[in-house]
């Protein structure tokens, strides 16, 4: 194995500039440039502002897509212009990355900061959509004085599944769910609707939060099961108050 992490070779990045056929105009802004990158090596393109540099660093990653040329990453062809090939960029973009001057080509300022670092996230499955049981959600509650709160609750019931709080405990399919030991209380008095068997659909879950006593949930007719469309993420750490802050269990 070669101890290149990148290797470019003869690589062009050309604009057309005006004109038709045999006299359509390029503007060469990347001609003919060779390098490599050992592992553990850090390269500086140095050049006057306009010759290229930045054209060069999005020719790499192919956010432009050469013109000619050969791109290795790893020993993998990921460009190679006289054999025609291009392999798809996305296993790559968690490997190869620019960082940019200018912010404003960074952060689009239409995004929230929550949409632009949830973009990645989503884009290469750092964190699984899929909700599991007792995972801890996130969805707006029943209106309130003109708004929606924002709920946060545990998933009891999964989609498919028969749900039934009676005698205190919470049964799955008409089984007591004895993995169930979020609640502060061990006994539920309030069933709510859950008093009868409750079969969520395909997309709904069963929620419960762990102050039963005083949670306002799935038991109650306003909330019922919640939908997966409404979910709109998982909590994962603790904040406040500090002596708890850590990742939630």
């Amino acid at each position: 194995m070669s101890d290149k992490l990148v290797e470019v070779q003869h690589l062009k990045q050309y604009f057309p500039a005006g004109g038709y056929g045999k006299n359509k105009r390029y503007v060469k802004a990347v001609d003919d440039v060779s390098f490599y990158v050992n592992k553990g090596e850090t390269l500086g393109l140095v050049g006057e502002s306009g010759c290229g540099k930045t054209t060069t660093g999005r020719t790499l990653l192919r956010l432009y897509e050469p013109t000619a040329g050969k791109i290795i990453y790893d020993d993998q062809v990921i460009f190679d212009g006289e054999k025609k090939i291009a392999v798809d960029m996305l296993p790559y973009r968690k490997k190869m990355q620019i960082v940019f001057q200018d912010p404003y080509a960074s952060l689009d300022p239409r995004m929230t900061v929550a949409d632009i670092i949830g973009e990645a996230i989503d884009i290469h499955k750092l964190a699984a959509n899929k909700q599991e049981r007792y995972d801890i959600i996130i969805f707006p509650g029943p209106e309130e004085f003109g708004q929606h709160p924002y709920y946060i609750k545990r998933i009891i019931g999964m989609p498919g599944e028969t749900v039934q709080i009676k005698d205190g405990k919470v049964y799955i399919n008409d089984k007591e769910l004895k993995s169930d030991v979020y609640g502060i209380t061990d006994y539920i008095d309030y069933p709510g609707i859950a008093e009868e068997p409750i079969t969520l659909g395909d997309d709904e879950y069963f929620c419960l939060g762990d102050n039963r006593p005083v949670s306002q949930d799935s038991r109650y007719e306003e909330v019922g099961p919640v939908k997966r469309s409404i979910i709109v993420g998982k909590v994962w750490i603790r904040i406040w108050p500090l002596n708890k802050f850590g990742k939630v269990s």
